[in-house]
């Protein structure tokens, strides 16, 4: 059994594919930061995450504090620029464009805390997209 500190569907999927049992707690964390490196921001918001799920269980004297807990985060940067959600269809838009003929980074940083020990990292993905 872990726990997956993400409402990511596809996160849930490829943990579900490795034969993984889950238990999906979520956190809700404040995202904003000032990081300007990519690695850093996706590495240090699912260290965030994480960390949040773990304290949460530890103040419901939850059982499952035992169990080991994974988070994650993906930022994408594109000409100097951290591109969060689109906040709306037109924001998407803008965001799609900007992409449109050229490579930009995806980074997902990722955090395990087993034992209440915190191990993460993070791994970026050079992605090209052909013009939209």
């Amino acid at each position: 059994m872990i726990i997956l500190a993400s409402g990511s569907p596809r996160r849930k999927e490829i943990l579900s594919e490795l034969g993984a049992e889950l238990k999906i707690i979520t956190a809700d964390v404040d995202e904003s930061s000032n990081e300007r490196d990519p690695e850093k921001l996706a590495e240090s918001l699912a260290l965030k995450k994480g960390i949040a799920v773990y304290e949460k269980l530890l103040s419901e004297n939850s059982t499952d504090v035992s169990l080991p807990i994974i988070s994650a985060d993906t930022v994408v940067f594109c000409d100097g620029e951290i591109m969060g959600k689109p906040a709306d269809r037109d924001d998407a838009f803008r965001m799609l464009k900007k992409l449109s003929g050229k490579a930009h980074t995806v980074t997902t940083g990722i955090c395990v805390i087993n034992g209440g020990l915190p191990f993460s990292s993070s791994v970026t993905t050079k992605v090209f997209v052909d013009d939209l």
